[in-house]
């Protein structure tokens, strides 16, 4: 877990070394982790913070059901989005 704008979130991270890029590595690992949160995790929202520079990490996030997210990044001089899972209704 980790705090975001004063509210815990559950943060995806992945990260790759260039040699496997391209391999489907980071959408099938990204989307074992939100169907777990989604369906049993924690109740808390389930977010993946990026560089703004990082369009097949954005792509990865869109693939597995985030959604880009009008949450605020303010902890880092790099500027970042934030994607998030949708919650059930």
């Amino acid at each position: 877990m980790r705090d975001l704008g004063g509210e815990p979130v559950l943060n995806l991270h992945y990260r790759f070394d260039a040699d496997h890029w391209g391999s489907g590595y980071a959408t099938e690992a990204a989307s074992a982790v939100v169907e777990w949160a989604l369906r049993q995790g924690p109740d808390a929202p389930l977010v993946a913070v990026m560089a703004t520079n990082t369009p097949a990490s954005a792509r990865v996030a869109e693939r597995v059901g985030l959604q880009l997210s009008d949450r605020q990044h303010d902890r880092d001089p790099v500027e970042h989005v934030i994607w998030e899972a949708p919650r059930a209704t």
